[in-house]
């Protein structure tokens, strides 16, 4: 469990340094800064001790799942089709656990993210030369394209970079800070 939540962060100590300096947190471990940094998420996440709940986040979490079926596909199609999604037939969305709204569990802001992800990071996208050889290269090149997102470019809808709207930093970052801050 502690690397998905060390793959929420920056491998970078010193990024992590500042991060801990600008939020409070006593370390730069995942759940030193995860604690801090969810004090200001919205919502009822929570970080507890293992062993303090069996699953881990208290009784306060409202937790749904969306399970898509999707058709079967004839693979002896033709290339233009055979690339594109299959029809999704059937929906489940379950609750796991409190109360969340049935009508709001949904799958889209992690497709979303997919989608975005993929369209950045040209090593994800299918039938692409642009592969990693070693997976090192791949882990670098992923988390060069999250640093990216998160510290240089500007969303639109935020109007500024979700570390600054995050209150991490002040300004965004230039693609030259951002390969000296890495460090490596």
């Amino acid at each position: 469990m502690v690397a998905v939540f060390e793959n929420l962060l920056p491998d970078s100590e010193l990024l992590r340094k500042r991060i801990a300096e600008k939020v409070g947190a006593a370390g730069t471990d995942a759940y030193g800064l995860l604690s801090q940094i969810g004090r200001d998420c919205v919502g009822t996440l929570q970080f507890v001790p293992q062993g303090d709940d069996e699953r881990g986040f208290g009784s306060e979490v409202d937790y749904g799942q969306l399970v898509k079926t999707y058709a079967v596909t004839n693979l002896n199609k033709d290339a233009a089709s055979r690339y594109s999604p299959s029809d999704v037939v059937k929906v489940e969305k379950t609750v796991i656990a409190g109360m969340p709204d049935v009508s709001r569990i949904t799958t889209s802001h992690i497709e979303k993210q997919n989608h975005t992800l993929r369209m950045h990071c040209r090593r994800l996208t299918r039938l692409t030369n642009a592969f990693s050889k070693k997976f090192e290269n791949f882990e670098a090149a992923v988390a060069l394209n999250f640093c990216y997102y998160n510290f240089c470019k500007t969303h639109r809808a935020i109007r500024m970079t979700p570390a600054q709207a995050a209150g991490i930093e002040s300004s965004a970052w230039t693609v030259e800070e951002l390969v000296k801050r890495c460090g490596e």
